[in-house]
């Protein structure tokens, strides 16, 4: 079972729709961020999951694995194969795990 302790969003009223349903769930309100590298100073945190504009996810994942944290993305289309092969070095320097994945999108496909 995963445990969401700490969720950062630059956007407050999704902050508060977030930790007020993980409430309803009987989970835990998280500690909320507005800013991702508060979050990562938290020496208990191991993981980030990263849901955030494509043209954000690359530095976000570096400023995460500089900080020790194992890192799940999803890669969008403006990735760029240096970008990749970054996050790929970083996480082998620092022994994190790395998971990745592709959204595609299947609307108009017949």
């Amino acid at each position: 079972m995963w445990i969401l302790l700490h969720f950062c969003d630059v956007y407050a009223d999704r902050q508060k729709e977030v930790a007020d349903a993980l409430v309803e769930m009987g989970r835990e309100r998280p500690q909320t961020f507005s800013d991702y590298r508060e979050m990562l100073l938290i020496k208990e945190l191991d993981a980030v999951l990263i849901c955030a504009s494509w043209d954000t996810h690359s530095e976000m994942a570096m400023a995460a694995m500089r900080a020790g944290k194992a890192v799940a993305s999803e890669v969008g289309e403006p990735i760029h194969c240096r970008s990749a092969g970054s996050w790929w070095i970083a996480t082998r320097k620092r022994r994190l795990p790395l998971c990745l994945w592709k959204t595609v999108s299947m609307a108009g496909m017949k």
